[in-house]
């Protein structure tokens, strides 16, 4: 299986300093971070789209390109920000600078965090309300199994 997206993508769509470097986002968090977010609400659809992702043509391209992938990139983003903000190392945990900077306060750190995952939980309601007034062509899409929603529903109705 494959990473839906890469460490350069994410920054390049998510990050506004963009000479962050790549190695920072490590393929076992953008993994992880698919897994946590994505195959929740995608379901079986997941499974289709994780195979090859660079193999993808007509509307699983359109999906993967215009909603999962901006919607990823902004989780993963989440993810990995307190990594970015903090170093481990064999001295312990430290806050990372540099010498033309300033640290951010723990208020800001948060703040950012917030927003970002809201931007993140935004593009993925984007991807859901797609998929769903496209059910027709995404069949593997489960939209009774909706788990972004808290509830399963049928036809409409709320089953809880």
């Amino acid at each position: 299986m494959a990473n839906l997206i890469s460490a350069q993508q994410v920054i390049d769509i998510s990050f506004t300093n963009k000479n962050t470097n790549a190695l920072l986002i490590k393929e076992t968090m953008i993994d992880a971070t698919q897994e946590k977010y994505l195959r929740p609400v995608l379901n079986k659809l997941y499974d289709i789209l994780i195979v090859s992702p660079s193999t993808l043509t007509g509307v699983n391209k359109t999906l993967y390109d215009n909603y999962i992938i901006p919607c990823l990139a902004f989780y993963v983003k989440y993810e990995v920000l307190p990594d970015l903000c903090l170093t481990t190392s064999s001295k312990g945990v430290r806050i990372t600078s540099d010498e033309f900077s300033n640290l951010a306060t723990d208020k800001q750190r948060a703040e950012l965090a917030e927003k970002t995952k809201d931007f993140a939980e935004t593009l993925k309601d984007k991807m859901l309300h797609f998929l769903e007034d496209n059910i027709t062509d995404y069949p593997d899409f489960n939209k009774g199994v909706n788990v972004s929603k808290k509830s399963n529903t049928f036809a409409g109705i709320i089953l809880g």
